[in-house]
């Protein structure tokens, strides 16, 4: 791509081959990797200057300097592993899918999920990324922000055409009862029938939405009143406990 810096994405194909593991010297990486050998020796030299990788058994592995960039993905592992035991609970409970996100820039991303139980219900892949400015989940990460910076998202989501089937008067609406009550909804808007409840959850790591997704009906009657409360508790409950 024309926008990208050729040799940072030559150094990233470098540390993506150390991942995978196989020939580590410098010769061994260049044919590879399809690069002259003066120029994989320069990216290694530069990667041990930063302490990102070492020199070993006449090879090169990973070293501490990388331990400031893993530390925070192995924090929010351990976050979901925390959390998974109230997930499960959940989806027991309620018989809904339960997903869990978090914020990245313009976009929220679904880290966890436990499955329904039921024969037929629906799922939400880990990874799967949506605009932030849609759904309760979106609006449960924007509730944290200050209001310019709400708008400045709203203003990229005009200029992107991402509302489809919502609008931004109904994610303000969201986020307002999100900050007054600690829980949104978006119901009756999706028009594949999805709906969804999500609970704000915020620890040392940040701000996550904890969202139960169910399809048009699940939510009715009693059942949308005391399915509030419980997923509301579990936020609760988990952001007492995780805030350490």
């Amino acid at each position: 791509m024309p926008s990208t810096i050729p040799s940072l994405a030559r150094a990233i194909r470098v540390m993506n081959a150390l991942a995978e593991g196989g020939e580590f010297s410098s010769l061994g990486l260049a044919k590879r990797l399809g690069i002259s050998q003066s120029t994989c020796y320069r990216i290694l030299q530069t990667l041990e200057d930063a302490d990102w990788i070492r020199a070993e058994n006449g090879g090169y592995a990973f070293s501490r300097g990388l331990l400031p960039f893993v530390k925070p993905l192995m924090d929010v592992e351990n976050l979901v592993t925390a959390l998974r035991p109230d997930m499960e609970s959940l989806a027991q409970s309620t018989g809904l899918t339960v997903k869990l996100s978090r914020r990245q820039g313009a976009e929220q991303v679904t880290i966890a999920r436990v499955q329904s139980p039921r024969p037929i219900a629906l799922s939400s892949t880990v990874g799967a990324r949506f605009p932030v400015v849609l759904g309760a989940s979106g609006a449960c990460l924007l509730s944290v922000l200050d209001d310019e910076t709400v708008e400045r998202l709203v203003e990229d989501a005009d200029e992107r055409k991402q509302w489809e089937h919502e609008s931004a008067d109904e994610l303000r609406q969201r986020i307002a009862a999100c900050r007054a009550r600690g829980i949104c909804e978006n119901i009756g808007n999706h028009p594949q029938g999805i709906d969804t409840i999500s609970a704000l959850l915020t620890c040392r790591l940040g701000a996550f939405a904890l969202t139960l997704v169910g399809l048009r009906g699940d939510f009715t009657g009693s059942r949308r009143t005391d399915w509030r409360r419980l997923l509301l508790e579990t936020a609760q409950r988990e952001r007492g406990g995780l805030t350490q």
